[in-house]
């Protein structure tokens, strides 16, 4: 009796061992990536590899992503590594994942997105005809935009020379002796008038940089970029202080190039006068000026070409390394 009782233990065990050993885990795989917009759209034909780093240590699976972003993988439960080893390209960024997953139970679902993928907030470099999403641009050319304030109210202006020199309208400084720039909430210089054309609406300052670690020059666009100053229909977006607020980002498009100014859908309101309107490559095209309001919607925004303001700067910069060298003098003496 007792080795019947024995052999019935051993079989019950054999058979316990022999069915974990064939359990499965269904691992299943959903790739959705957000746009600018909050659309979600679904990656289709992504490569995913699942490599055992447990049982079999090295092993690798490998599936696509249907057209819905979906996969699923028949792995035995254990520790995996998730990878996609091409990643997908998307609205100008480079997405790629490496997620460690515990396969365990029936079924282990795992989404992967925007907010789980490596880099995801740094788009490749140097890559020609592609172009930022609006938070990247935000974030970066912020850093070239500053609050200007005169003793007439206060306007946008945007840092063009690392030498301290800031561009801004004309009409936000008037006949003012005392003049400011504002970077953020806590740094504010005294600015000096260096250059002005009233006929242009162009005001060129001096501001001491230093004051403001993490400050960027702006790039201007131009004819070594190879293409047109701006074209009708082509996207762009100014970043500037409008109705008392910091540093907000409006976007539209070019609707009329110009002579002299370029014409825009872009939102501008008091106080973004004098701030940089960018093209989708974050270059500056022009200085947000006026605005012409409509009878039953916003109105357009007028834009001074960054073109005619050059002779201003030009003026700017050479009264700039005249009062450098003044200094080197003094210094010297």
């Amino acid at each position: 009796m007792k080795n019947v009782l024995f052999a019935a233990v051993v079989v019950l065990l054999l058979c316990v061992s022999l069915r974990s050993q064939t359990a499965t885990t269904k691992v299943k795989v959903r790739v959705i990536l957000v746009d600018q917009d909050l659309n979600q759209k679904p990656v289709p034909h992504l490569a995913l590899a699942l490599t055992s780093e447990t049982n079999n240590p090295g092993v690798l699976l490998e599936a696509k992503t249907d057209f819905a972003g979906n996969a699923e993988f028949t792995a035995q439960p254990g520790k995996y590594r998730l990878t996609t080893p091409q990643g997908v390209e998307f609205t100008g960024h480079h997405y790629a994942w490496k997620i460690e997953i515990d396969a365990s139970g029936e079924s282990v679902s795992v989404d992967l997105s925007n907010d789980n993928a490596l880099d995801a907030a740094s788009p490749p470099a140097d890559r020609a005809g592609k172009t930022e999403d609006l938070t990247v641009m935000f974030q970066k050319y912020q850093k070239s935009v500053v609050t200007v304030w005169s003793e007439i109210g206060s306007g946008t202006g945007f840092i063009v020379d690392s030498s301290g020199l800031v561009m801004t309208n004309q009409h936000v400084i008037g006949p003012s002796k005392l003049v400011s720039v504002q970077f953020d909430a806590k740094r504010k210089v005294a600015a000096n008038v260096l250059a002005i054309d009233a006929e242009r609406d162009v005001a060129i300052l001096y501001a001491d940089l230093s004051a403001f670690p993490g400050a960027m020059a702006a790039s201007f666009a131009g004819a070594g970029d190879g293409r047109e100053l701006a074209v009708e229909g082509e996207k762009v977006f100014t970043i500037g202080s409008p109705l008392g607020l910091k540093k907000i980002i409006t976007n539209g498009i070019v609707s009329k190039v110009e002579a002299r100014a370029i014409l825009s859908d872009v939102n501008i309101n008091h106080g973004n006068s004098g701030g940089p309107l960018f093209n989708s490559l974050g270059k500056v095209i022009g200085i947000t000026t006026f605005l012409v309001p409509g009878a039953n919607g916003p109105g357009v925004a007028g834009i001074v070409r960054i073109d005619q303001t050059l002779p201003v700067l030009a003026q700017a910069q050479k009264k700039n390394e005249g009062r450098f060298a003044s200094q080197r003098q003094v210094v010297a003496r």
